[in-house]
């Protein structure tokens, strides 16, 4: 449902759901993936450009796939829009929630035993960056150094964009903007089990110029 401005001018004409990777818009890609593995029920949270959006990704046709629209007359964030799945009659017990703009090659099943053996509420896919920094990175006690660190390496895990959750979380959203972070945050707060899993595939997130680039790159 978002504007897509990191990838502007393009954005400005056209929703960044349908910038082709490839020979097809980036969500078909990611539509197929989610079909080719057995996931069938489908909904897309729109926003912005949203008749444009419905255009074209409505002129998807494959044997059994329901795809259904969730339609925002404000933006409400990744997980305000989950509220409108409150009224739809969703069957499993879990469920996924996932950035259009992720490329990736996941085994969403692998992820979803995962997340059912382990009895999770919420279960973050992450993955790890290590970070090269040019520079020396001092260490301070006010205004007193403490220590300097020549170009030091930082890793840390990053949230990749898609998630698992029991359906029975959907009472906690409310009609209202929120994205996952602080969500996920109320749901720990909560006490609610929230798990990592670690991804090693290939993942990048499209959203950007440069990473449009690698990937398309990647595809040739």
């Amino acid at each position: 449902g978002g504007k897509g401005e990191r990838l502007l001018p393009i954005t400005k004409k056209l929703p960044k759901p349908l910038i082709k990777i490839g020979s097809t818009p980036m969500i078909f890609n990611l539509i197929n993936q989610i079909y080719s593995q057995g996931y069938y029920n489908i909904y897309v949270s729109i926003n912005f450009m949203k008749d444009l959006m419905k255009k074209k990704i409505g002129k998807l046709k494959m044997k059994n796939l329901n795809l259904k629209f969730i339609e925002e007359s404000k933006p409400m964030g990744t997980a305000g829009s989950m509220f409108f799945l409150k009224k739809k009659k969703i069957k499993s017990k879990n469920f996924f929630v996932i950035n259009c703009d992720i490329w990736s090659k996941l085994e969403l099943n692998e992820v979803n035993e995962f997340h059912t053996k382990e009895k999770a509420d919420i279960t973050v896919l992450v993955k790890n960056e290590v970070l090269d920094l040019n520079f020396g990175k001092v260490e301070l006690k006010k205004n007193t150094v403490q220590k300097i660190i020549e170009k030091p390496s930082e890793s840390f895990y990053f949230s990749a964009g898609i998630y698992v959750l029991k359906r029975n979380l959907l009472k906690y959203v409310k009609n209202q903007k929120i994205d996952m972070p602080e969500f996920i945050n109320n749901m720990i707060s909560k006490n609610k089990k929230v798990l990592a899993y670690y991804i090693y595939e290939d993942w990048i997130d499209a959203g950007t110029h440069s990473n449009l680039k690698k990937i398309r790159l990647k595809l040739n």
